[in-house]
This record gives structure tokens, C-alpha cells and sequence, in this order.
């Protein structure tokens, strides 16, 4: 068993070149050889070929064997070592090369020739059983008038075409043998290249026993790397037990940092930044000291108070909490600030929604409430006794009183659809159905404004899926808001098409009033109108549109609005045709 590294990788290196060149000889041989028959082959083809187009004319008329002679003669000078016959329609010589005339008049019986006489060509490589030297046998049907006038066969030696191969091959078991020695030598001299330094490197590892590494490598053979890995295994025994702890505690720090739901930033006392994790990237455009600290004053005072300060800073998109946490090392004497930044946006914004949700309900409910008190007061203060009066207050209360519940009705279903608690009722849906009932229920209060809605059915619609109720919710909220904001005598038109191959866009246009280009953006907010005043006038809660962005939303669509002011408003709904799971509900 050798044990030496040198000799393994010598007997390695010359057995990897011997099997490459092997393969590399035995490809290149079989290119070379198809190469070179291919190209004779090819050669004897054309010269053929050319030689039929010369002479189907006189083959024809039957009787021009002198020009036939003559052609042969001067083709077969192209011919190497080859002899050329022409064969009349009965497979007889008529015409021969130099040196072969004494076949003519005589018939030729070979496969291929009987084959080209029949009107087919043929070709077939066959050895001379006397001499051993190969011969390309090739016959060509020779045709004029669309007519079988004779054919041509060539019986050419493929002796030239064999040496040359044959010298290629001997070449090339030259070359192999050549290179063989070459890597020998060169397979000593790199094989010492590469054992030599390993030697050195285990003289060094016996003195590192005493050093400070901490591995262990699997000890496999017995040659040069493996007295390298004994070594290396004395020191990982002695040296484990201390590095292993330092690296554990070192891949706690570091997983805690970068895991964190809070940017950390560390700063020595020259304000230098010695630490950072990938959120504080995220949080911050800029590690700056005056992206952190007001000033460099700010930051030395932080650093002498030794006191846990906070602030707040704000800008266009992120609301941000500063925690300053001083730290000073009793070892080294180090001394410097970590900051620890909460992002606070999300909190900010919920706290802002919420303010404002609780001001906008509470303005809502407001105005009906204190109607009702001041009817309910003038009814007291002596109005029952006024029949007429006290009849006009009280529908006044009714009309309050069924404001509130709609406004609390409106409220409640918005908070169930925002948390998924909604109870949805699926089935499959036709489109144009939807549309035609949901209108049919407003054909009362669109007569009253005199106003025409237009609503072109598509008879190619396919059926969605969804809640029957809330989808007509949907189109009731906006063509009653098209009904509602327009001057009499409007019109409101509804289409129905396919979007794409997976959606269908329900498109709901007015002429009226429009709505102005800054309000746009805020359209679908809760309590959010365009015109107040009127609005209420009107009946409306504030939360009509924002329920509608709602349901489609939760069938997987989506409503978006394009207005003009003084021009129209349209309004486009677009529903997934494909079975769309209704968000927070299990469909049956």
C-alpha cells in the first residue's frame, strides 16, 4: 500500500491523462476518419452527378457514343485511381475510362449498378478480397425528359483516403506516448510541490499545540495529511472547551442584534458608529450624528449624564422613538451611547385614526341627537297639545332616530368586514342579473329626480362568485350617490364587460356635478364628503363608499373612481370570475 502522498498523486496525474487522451484519441480517430470519407464520398457525388447532366442528352439520341468517350475520358482525369462506366437502360457497358475498355459490351452485376439502373442510386464500400485495399462502389441513374437513359458506376480505390487516416491515427499514439513521459517528469515535480509545503505546515502544527485554535479534523489515511490532522486534533482537544464558549456567546449577541424589532446604533466616545444591525439601515437614511443627535453637544451630554433619555422625530414618512442608553466599562474604560429607535408609525397612525374616528362619530351623532332633544323638549314644553305641530315633530324625531340607526348600522358591518367576523353568503352570481334587480330597487327614486339610467347587458358575461346582498349593496351605494349628486334629469349608465380572462369590469358613469380633483384621494375614507352640509341634507352616513371598497375588496377586486368636476364621475368594479375564497370566510 503506497503511503506517500507523492507517489499517490504521480499515479494519479498519469492515469487522469492517459484515460483523457484515450477518449480525446479514440473521438478525434473516428472525426478524422468520417471526416476524410465523408469528403471523398462527397467529391465522387458531384463529379458524377456533373457527369450525368453532360451526357443524358446523348445517352438519349442513342447514338453519340464518340462524344459519350470523349466526356468519360475527360472526367475521369478527376477521378483518382478510379474507373468510370456508362450503362445503358439494360445494365450493359457502353462507354468505359482509359484502361478498362475491355469491359464494354459487357453487363455489370453488382447490387449498387442494378439499383441506379432501376432508377435509384446506391453506394456501398467493399474491400479487394486479393489485395485487401477498400474500393468506393458508386452508381447514379442518369435521367433525361424526365426519362431512365442509363446510369453512371464508379468503382474508385479508397487506398490514398485510408494512408492518410492511418497517418493520423500513428500521429496521435505518438503524441500520447510523448506526453505520457511529459507528465511523468512533470507529475514528480508537482507532486513535491505539493507535499512539501504540507510537511512544512505539519512542523508547524506540532509547535502550535501550545497556540490558540479550536478544530478537529478527521484523521483518514496515514500519509503526510494525516500526521497533519493528528497534529491538529492535540491542538482542538486542548482549546475547544474556551473558543467553543467565546463562539457561542459571540453567535447569541450577534443573533439577538440582528433579530431585533428595534434599530440598535452603538457610538464610542469620539461619536464614532462601532455597531449597527440591518434594521437600523431600514429606519434611518443616514447613521449621522445629526441624524441621531441634535448636535455634537446633544451627544457629549449623553454621554456624561449616564441617564436613559428618550425623544421623538417625526418627517414625512416614519414616526420614530429615540432611546438613549449611556454605557461606560469598568475593564477598558470604554465609554459611549447605544440607541435603541422603535418605529412608532403604525402605533401613530392608529392612535391618529382612532381620535379621529371617535371625533367623526361623535360629530355624527351629535346633530341627529340634539334635534331629537330639542323636539322632545318643545313636545314637553306644551307641543302635544298642538296636533299638527306635535305630529311634524315627532316625524321630525323618526327621521333622526332612523338616521342614527343607519349611521350605527353602517358602523357596525364596517367593523365586522374589518375584522373578517362578517358573515358571507356565496353563490355563483350572473352579472347581468345583479344589476338588472339591484336597479329595478332604485327605479322609484330615480323617477322622483327624473333621472335615466342606461344599463347595457353583455350576454357573454361569465358568472363570478360571491354574496348576493353585498355586491347589490355596492351598486346601490354608488348609483343612489349618482342619483342623489346630479341636477334632475341626469343620466347614469351601467356596463358590464370582460376585463381579462380572470376579472369583469362593472362600470357606473354620471353627468353630474363631478367631484373635485383634492378630494379624489380621500373619497373612500370613513365620514369623508365632498359636500357635507347637503350630504346630510341627503341622508347619508359617511361610510357608504368606504363599506363598498370594503366587500369588493373582500371578494378579492377592486373599485377605484375617475371624476371631473362639472363633468361626471365614473366608478369601475373589478371581480375575479375564477372561485375566489371571500376573505375571513369558508365558502360551502
Amino acid at each position: 500500500m503506497i503511503k506517500n502522498i507523492q507517489w499517490k498523486l504521480i499515479i494519479i496525474y498519469i492515469l487522469l491523462i492517459l484515460f483523457a487522451f484515450q477518449i480525446l484519441g479514440v473521438f478525434l480517430t473516428q472525426s478524422i476518419e468520417t471526416y476524410y470519407m465523408d469528403d471523398f464520398k462527397q467529391g465522387v457525388r458531384s463529379q458524377v452527378q456533373l457527369l450525368g447532366s453532360f451526357i443524358g442528352r446523348h445517352l438519349w439520341e442513342g447514338s453519340d457514343l464518340e462524344t459519350i468517350n470523349q466526356l468519360v475520358a475527360e472526367f475521369s482525369q478527376s477521378f483518382h485511381m478510379a474507373e468510370v462506366y456508362i450503362l445503358d437502360t439494360e445494365g450493359v457497358v457502353i462507354s468505359a475510362s482509359s484502361g478498362q475498355e475491355r469491359n464494354i459490351g459487357s453487363r455489370v452485376s453488382g447490387h449498387e449498378a442494378t439499383r441506379a439502373i432501376l432508377g435509384t442510386a446506391d453506394e456501398v464500400i467493399r474491400a479487394n478480397p486479393e489485395t485487401g485495399v477498400r474500393n468506393f462502389f458508386y452508381a447514379w441513374p442518369v435521367e433525361y425528359n424526365n426519362e431512365q437513359v442509363g446510369a453512371i458506376y464508379v468503382i474508385s480505390s479508397l487506398e490514398s483516403t485510408d494512408y492518410t487516416i492511418s497517418t493520423v491515427k500513428n500521429f496521435l499514439i505518438t503524441g500520447t506516448l510523448f506526453t505520457v513521459l511529459l507528465t511523468v517528469f512533470l507529475g514528480f515535480f508537482i507532486a513535491k510541490t505539493i507535499s512539501k509545503p504540507i510537511e512544512d505546515i505539519s512542523n508547524k502544527a506540532e509547535q502550535m499545540a501550545k497556540g490558540n485554535y479550536g478544530v478537529k479534523i478527521d484523521v483518514k489515511s496515514e500519509d503526510e495529511i494525516g500526521q497533519l490532522a493528528r497534529k491538529f486534533n492535540n491542538l482542538a482537544s486542548r482549546l475547544r472547551h474556551t473558543i467553543g464558549e467565546l463562539s457561542s456567546q459571540k453567535r447569541k449577541m450577534e443573533f439577538i442584534l440582528q433579530n431585533l424589532t428595534d434599530g440598535v446604533l452603538a457610538y464610542n466616545v469620539k461619536g464614532e458608529l462601532i455597531h449597527k444591525n440591518p434594521l437600523a439601515d431600514k429606519l434611518l437614511s443616514s447613521h449621522s450624528m445629526d441624524s441621531v443627535f441634535e448636535s455634537r453637544e446633544t451627544f457629549e451630554q449623553q454621554v456624561k449624564s449616564q441617564e436613559i433619555s428618550t425623544k421623538m422625530k417625526k418627517d414625512k414618512e416614519k414616526v420614530l422613538l429615540f432611546n438613549y442608553v449611556p454605557f461606560k466599562s469598568e475593564e477598558n474604560n470604554e465609554s459611549g451611547v447605544i440607541v435603541v429607535i422603535n418605529d412608532i408609525t403604525e402605533r401613530e397612525n392608529l392612535e391618529s385614526l382612532r381620535r379621529e374616528f371617535v371625533a367623526n362619530v361623535s360629530h355624527e351623532l351629535r346633530t341627529p341627537l340634539t334635534s331629537v332633544k330639542s323636539y322632545v323638549e318643545a313636545l314637553l314644553n306644551g307641543g302635544l297639545e298642538d296636533k299638527e305641530v306635535s305630529q311634524n315633530f315627532l316625524k321630525v324625531i323618526e327621521e333622526e332616530t332612523d338616521r342614527m340607526v343607519r349611521l350605527v348600522k353602517d358602523l357596525l358591518m364596517s367593523s365586522r368586514l374589518d375584522f373578517q367576523k362578517e358573515n358571507w353568503q356565496l353563490q355563483n352570481i350572473d352579472v347581468n342579473d345583479l344589476i338588472e334587480n339591484t336597479l329595478n330597487k332604485l327605479e322609484v327614486q330615480v323617477k322622483e329626480k327624473d333621472h335615466e339610467i342606461v344599463f347595457y347587458p353583455n350576454k357573454n358575461l361569465p358568472e363570478i362568485q360571491g354574496d348576493w346582498d353585498k355586491l347589490q349593496q355596492v351598486i346601490i351605494n354608488i348609483v343612489s350617490n349618482s342619483i342623489k349628486y346630479a341636477p334632475n334629469e341626469s343620466t347614469v349608465s351601467v356596463k358590464a364587460t370582460v376585463d381579462s380572462k380572470s376579472s369583469i369590469l362593472i362600470s357606473i358613469e354620471d353627468n353630474g356635478f363631478g367631484i373635485p380633483k383634492d378630494d379624489l384621494p380621500r373619497i373612500f375614507e370613513r365620514f369623508y364628503r365632498v359636500d357635507k352640509a347637503r350630504s346630510r341634507h341627503l341622508g347619508g352616513t359617511g361610510l357608504g363608499l368606504a363599506i363598498s371598497k370594503q366587500i369588493i375588496e373582500g371578494h378579492g377586486g377592486k373599485i377605484t373612481v375617475e371624476s371631473e368636476e362639472g363633468k361626471g364621475t365614473k366608478f369601475q368594479i373589478t371581480l375575479p370570475i375564477l372561485n375566489h375564497k371571500i376573505r375571513g370566510q369558508q365558502s360551502e
